[in-house]
């Protein structure tokens, strides 16, 4: 992971039924961004948006690595 960042719209507690929501956004050769949203269905409220930025990386060499063909053909995406 190489960043994460979370913005808090909404107070939500215990006993909430919350909704959360994840998608594939910004898909480069070596990097992706996961988007989710938290929401809550009582009232339509977004509780929390938030995002990770993951990195390929490759631990034998010690580098950035390309994203596996697999995971790009698995999850549909296209690198820019």
């Amino acid at each position: 992971m190489g960043d994460a960042v979370v913005q808090f719209k909404a107070v939500a507690f215990r006993g909430d039924r919350l909704v959360v929501e994840m998608g594939l956004k910004d898909v480069e050769r070596r990097t992706y961004d996961l988007m989710y949203r938290v929401t809550r269905p009582a009232d339509g409220a977004t509780v929390a948006l938030a995002k990770t930025g993951m990195v390929a990386f490759d631990y034998a060499k010690n580098r950035l690595a390309d994203l596996p063909a697999l995971f790009l053909a698995k999850t549909g995406a296209k690198p820019a």
